[in-house]
């Protein structure tokens, strides 16, 4: 959802657009389907909630009622769309498909889910996924390495486009004094299968006799306790390793300018947002090398990548950055961010996509 409504409130300046989402709304007493309709810096949003048991084949059941719920009524409202932007080919694009047949319109489909990293499509879900590819107008892949894994899948017509960041916003902090120690700074949705908080809480013990020079914090919306549990287990002190609840933007621009470095150690990704906007702030980064953040950390100038899970490599890498820290040119970071990801590019191109549709 971060991804969509960010791009929305982009192109909202410069198209007549409405967005349409359907979510699970959790287990309630028999099945229900409720339909919101708002206005969100200016487009139309319509957000269906399905209710049911959650069993796979209920829940496949109910969601379809709710996607046809959702496309009528916006039908009904809005009349017949110029074109359909796909958010994720399951499922989303493949009603993209459905309801573009049927209205004969064009659509183009965004892909930038972490199911294509992980190698678990069931033969129908693979045979959906060609479908979709075949008959859109255009793919937009977040990286070039999604490119490459969903073009193993189908063929089609294949456009990187990555994820956009306000670079206004996301900017430097005045000057470059770290103080007397150098902050790591952690955020995400805290979940273990995909961003691996616990080995990340493993490595940072172990750094603890450098807890003079070096600090950390982790921050998200995900199961917070779980992990300051963890870390109260292994007896960390608060001024060492800090947590904080989910932030809100400006709060996440605050916290990327009070410290110096991001530190991200996930097992899967594609081309994660937050470290977008780490790098408009002239943050070095630490990650792993997966999905597409080698495109983003294409060499040792804008940080060191390390391989999933190498708990080892993830300890040397953060001493690393913290005794090579001056080395590293904070502008000429922030610069690559300017160049390659700023909104004014990313809605040019996005532009032209559309009319060639």
């Amino acid at each position: 959802g971060n991804f969509i409504e960010r791009q929305a409130g982009i192109m909202a300046t410069e198209l007549d657009l409405s967005v349409l989402q359907v979510q699970y709304g959790g287990r309630e007493h028999g099945f229900r389907i409720r339909l919101e309709s708002s206005m969100e810096r200016g487009y139309r949003v319509w957000l269906v909630y399905y209710y049911c048991y959650p069993k796979r084949a209920w829940k496949f059941m109910v969601r379809c009622c709710a996607w046809m719920l959702g496309l009528y009524r916006a039908y009904r409202s809005l009349g017949r769309p110029d074109l359909i932007h796909a958010h994720v080919i399951l499922d989303a694009g493949c009603w993209a498909k459905i309801y573009g047949r049927l209205l004969k319109v064009p659509y183009v489909l965004s892909e930038h889910a972490t199911l294509f990293q992980q190698n678990r499509l069931s033969f129908v879900q693979l045979w959906c996924c060609q479908q979709v590819i075949r008959g859109a107008r255009f793919v937009l892949p977040v990286s070039v390495q999604l490119k490459n894994r969903l073009q193993k899948l189908a063929t089609g017509s294949f456009e990187v486009l990555g994820n956009p960041v306000d670079v206004d916003l996301f900017e430097m902090p005045e000057g470059q004094n770290t103080g007397d120690k150098l902050g790591f700074l952690h955020l995400s949705t805290l979940k273990q299968e995909s961003k691996n908080i616990a080995g990340l809480i493993r490595v940072i013990a172990g750094l603890e006799e450098y807890k003079g020079s070096l600090f950390f914090t982790i921050a998200g919306d995900g199961p917070l306790e779980q992990w300051k549990n963890m870390a109260a287990d292994l007896d960390l002190p608060p001024d060492f390793l800090h947590f904080r609840a989910e932030l809100t933007q400006p709060e996440v621009v605050s916290c990327m300018q009070t410290h110096q470095v991001f530190v991200l150690f996930s097992f899967v990704e594609n081309l994660p947002c937050v470290l977008l906007e780490a790098q408009a702030c002239g943050m070095p980064i630490v990650a792993t090398r997966v999905g597409g953040i080698a495109e983003i950390v294409p060499d040792n100038r804008y940080g060191i990548l390390v391989e999933p899970g190498d708990e080892a490599g993830l300890r040397e890498a953060i001493l690393k950055v913290w005794t090579n820290f001056g080395l590293f040119d904070r502008r000429l970071i922030r610069q690559r961010a300017v160049q390659n990801y700023a909104v004014p590019a990313f809605r040019s191109k996005l532009k032209a996509l559309y009319a060639a549709c």
